[in-house]
């Protein structure tokens, strides 16, 4: 019943949002990352991340290829397959990460006509949106 209740609130959210939902995967969306892609974005990472992630850059690297998945599949976080760790787990991480504004400096490291730049600016606006949602259900919430 639970995840009833939450695959019809994804639902609704991707539909009011644009996110698909589906396995869109462009051919150009490469998988795995490439070691010179991994060299790019973890050199880009905010200082606070980035020596944690060279030291443990198997974990860093395979958290960056989930999240990556998720985007270029424009997938729903319950989609993401079992080898990449639980879903919850990453997405939470993934929300840190976003909060800290990790994922622009993924994204500019990967370069403007990348295809897995654009899916990740693509889940990054979709987040904004999602953000800005619950901000403003929040606000109306507060004046009532």
């Amino acid at each position: 019943m639970r995840s009833e209740i939450s695959a019809g609130i994804n639902s609704s959210i991707a539909r009011s949002s644009g996110w698909v939902g589906v396995n869109a995967l462009s051919d150009k969306c490469a998988f795995p990352l490439s070691d010179s892609e991994w060299g790019r974005i973890s050199d880009a990472l905010p200082k606070s991340l980035a020596g944690r992630a060279k030291k443990k850059a198997g974990n860093y690297r395979i958290f960056v290829e989930a999240v990556l998945w998720v985007a270029c599949r424009e997938a729903f976080w319950p989609e993401l397959p079992s080898e990449y760790g639980p879903w919850r787990t990453v997405y939470v991480r993934y929300i840190r990460w976003y909060k800290m504004g990790a994922w622009k400096s993924v994204r500019d490291s990967l370069g403007e006509g990348d295809a897995k730049a654009r899916a990740l600016g693509k889940l990054l606006e979709h987040q904004l949106y999602i953000q800005n949602k619950r901000e403003l259900r929040e606000e109306r919430g507060a004046n009532q």
